[in-house]
Order: C-alpha cells, then sequence, then structure tokens
C-alpha cells in the first residue's frame, strides 16, 4: 500500500513533465488568491477596533471647536457692549428689529 502524500507527489511530477501552461497559470492562480486576500486585509483593516479612537477624537475637535466658536462670540459681545453700551448679541438685535 502506497503512502497518499507519496501518490500525491507522483501525480504532481508527473502533470509537470506535460506541455501546456499548467505551471503558468497554478503561480497566477496562487498570485490571485493571495492578492484577494491582501486586498481584503487592505480594505478591511479600518473597521476593526478604531471605532472607538475615531469617535473619540472626532467629539474632541467638536468641543475644541464649539469652545473657540464660544470665545469668538464672546470677545465680539465684549467689543459690541464697549461701543454702544449694549450686550445683546447680534442674533439677539435682529430678533428684535424683526419683532418691532
Amino acid at each position: 500500500m502506497t503512502d497518499p502524500a507519496t501518490t500525491a507527489v507522483t501525480t504532481l511530477l508527473a502533470t509537470t513533465d506535460q506541455p501546456g501552461l499548467g505551471n503558468t497559470l497554478r503561480i497566477v492562480l496562487l498570485a490571485s488568491i493571495v492578492g484577494v486576500a491582501l486586498l481584503a486585509w487592505l480594505l478591511l483593516r479600518g473597521y476593526g477596533g478604531n471605532a472607538d479612537e475615531a469617535r473619540d477624537a472626532r467629539e474632541a475637535r467638536d468641543a475644541r471647536e464649539a469652545g473657540e466658536a464660544r470665545e469668538a462670540g464672546d470677545a465680539q459681545d465684549a467689543e459690541g457692549a464697549g461701543r454702544d453700551g449694549d450686550s445683546a448679541t447680534g442674533a439677539e438685535k435682529r430678533a428684535d428689529d424683526a419683532n418691532a
């Protein structure tokens, strides 16, 4: 009785002696499979585990932008109050003008 591994190796060696594109097609098929695996890894690597870090970074950026906008609004309010003595914001002034 022969060993299955020996039979498989003998069969592979027998097919390599045949003329044609057999070896080339095997290499292309193997390279394609490896390429698909690498492409899947490349595309899917951004979807795992980083969602929490991305959300935290987005929240920090939004909080920083809100703080900067608030500081800019406070500076504008201070400038407006210094000129005419009125501390109402521009939006409040427009709302008052619209209601009058």
